[in-house]
């Protein structure tokens, strides 16, 4: 793993609510994540058959506290979050 992909790992699991979603995106990208668009701002990410599903963040960046914590809750779940 990067320490690009290492970096926002320790703002999730910090639940740094000012983490900008393009680097949410490219971890699940990186962790080797399936990507389904959805419909408007929609996403879900396949990851080893288990599936998470977000608006994208609009008109802002940043994922935001809630966000963040359903990002942390996923990937505790998967293993890939101490």
């Amino acid at each position: 793993m990067t320490r690009k992909h290492e970096k926002v790992l320790r703002q999730i699991a910090d639940g740094n609510p000012n983490l900008e979603w393009g680097k949410v995106e490219s971890l699940f990208l990186h962790l080797g994540a399936r990507v389904v668009e959805g419909r408007g701002s929609s996403v879900t990410f396949v990851l080893d058959g288990a599936k998470f599903t977000a608006h994208r963040p609009h008109p802002r960046r940043e994922c935001g506290r809630a966000l963040v914590r359903r990002v942390r809750a996923f990937l505790q779940a998967r293993g890939e979050l101490g």
